[in-house]
């Protein structure tokens, strides 16, 4: 119901000073929510990337996309310690205008947030992600060199494999699931038999 302000004469003049209060409340409840789940998935991806063996920094300001600078782990970098500019996002985004040709890597959960199910984290080169949904979307009436994905769909969960963000054991082990059990690596994905390493 919309609560309207009118004159003398009963002819409606726009919203009243109420109406407009509720619809101020509302859009900050909507920022503050926005805030909340923002601050909380950069939490849990960074607790998730300081496990998994990089080091998280944050720039004081956003500049060419930047929200996080991540120090690779020496065994998975080309060059040793090497830096990577990342865009946190809450689900899987391209945007060429925004983030192409600047070397960023996209960081984005599996799923919205619920505390009933595991999500997986995917950290990916942006470039590499828009060339293959260019691919998929390229000729799509929406594709404006941007895509938005409300979910992860089983094709793009394929691509996507390769780059799922897994914590390491405190002994430097690598936990990764195949199939029904759970086999465990060292860091060059050779798995580990523990029977030697007792001896």
């Amino acid at each position: 119901m919309r609560d309207w302000r009118r004159d003398a004469s009963g002819v409606s003049v726009g919203w009243s000073a109420k109406s407009v209060q509720d619809r101020i409340m509302n859009t900050d409840q909507a920022r503050f929510s926005q805030a909340i789940t923002e601050a909380a998935n950069r939490a849990e991806a960074t607790a998730l990337l300081i496990r998994a063996g990089y080091r998280v920094y944050r720039p004081e300001a956003d500049i060419e996309g930047e929200d996080l600078v991540i120090r690779v782990p020496a065994e998975t970098a080309l060059l040793t310690g090497e830096l990577r500019g990342v865009q946190l996002k809450g689900r899987p985004v391209v945007d060429e205008r925004r983030y192409g040709g600047r070397d960023l890597w996209m960081l984005f959960p599996s799923t919205r947030y619920n505390a009933e199910v595991a999500r997986e984290w995917f950290l990916v080169p942006h470039d590499h992600l828009f060339a293959w949904v260019e691919n998929r979307h390229g000729s799509a009436p929406k594709w404006d060199r941007y895509w938005s994905y409300p979910s992860i769909s089983k094709p793009l969960a394929s691509f996507l494999a390769e780059y799922v963000v897994k914590p390491l054991d405190p002994n430097g082990m690598r936990f990764v699931e195949t199939g029904e059990s759970a086999t465990i690596t060292d860091v060059d994905g050779n798995p580990v038999n523990f029977d030697e390493r007792i001896g």
